[in-house]
């Protein structure tokens, strides 16, 4: 499977499961404890399969300080997204957090000192604004009640 298809494969499951949070009335807690253990099964497949070197080997080392550093802010996201979409809606919670995908593009432009098309920029600016005009736009949520628009963006 090529990756723009695997990428639709991920975006459909992300939008499926954040539906699927809004509806069962789990506290942030059991939601994790759940969250932990679903994607500690999960990624022990691909680990399986693909047999890695031993994590203790000299050259494992480095992959495995920066995977644990990474688990760390993506378990502190998932625990300030879940709050967020259990205090906010759901179309606007979910649409706000998706704005992540500027801090890679940023990563990659200063980091990796990859390059993009002028198309591609205009692209995360579009992102950048319309995560900002969801913000404003709350319809009926009142992002002040409850704190999600914050935890959104600190999901970020």
């Amino acid at each position: 499977m090529r990756w723009p298809a695997l990428l639709v494969v991920t975006v459909l499951c992300y939008g499926l499961a954040q539906g699927l949070y809004k509806q069962v009335p789990l506290e942030t807690g059991h939601f994790c404890l759940l969250f932990v253990a679903v994607k500690t099964v999960l990624n022990w497949i691909p680990s399986a399969v693909l047999r890695p070197p031993p994590l203790l080997e000299p050259r494992a080392r480095r992959f495995v300080g920066l995977a644990l550093l990474g688990q760390l802010i993506n378990g502190g996201a998932w625990i300030t997204y879940f709050l967020a979409l259990s205090r906010g809606p759901a179309a606007l919670v979910g649409s706000i957090t998706a704005a992540y995908t500027v801090i890679p593009v940023v990563v990659a432009l200063v980091l990796l000192r990859e390059r993009l098309a002028p198309r591609a920029l205009v692209g995360v600016a579009l992102i950048i604004a319309a995560a900002v005009l969801l913000g404003y736009g709350v319809g009926g949520g009142g992002a002040a009640q409850g704190g999600w628009l914050a935890l959104s963006l600190v999901t970020l």
